[in-house]
């Protein structure tokens, strides 16, 4: 975790670094958290502003919100609200 705050933060390379960024399927790093419900990830992700979290998949189009509810994972779900 520590890490990942260190690369988003502006000490590091926070310009360099999309966060946003998907694999050939359309999931983003906070579609992943959610999907494994890693709330730890899923909170330090939505910290920063330049995380969209209404991103959806290419096979589903489901966004991470989605993912987490549709696995029950219900800290992640109240952390988007």
């Amino acid at each position: 975790i520590e890490t990942i705050k260190f690369l988003m933060s502006d000490d590091c390379c926070s310009d360099l670094i999309n966060v946003n960024l998907t694999n050939t399927s359309g999931e983003t790093g906070l579609y992943w958290a959610c999907l494994s419900g890693n709330y730890t990830v899923v909170k330090v992700l939505l910290q920063d502003a330049r995380v969209d979290p209404f991103l959806s998949d290419h096979h589903f189009n489901w966004s991470p919100l989605m993912i987490a509810t549709f696995y029950g994972e219900t800290q992640i779900f109240a952390s988007f609200i």
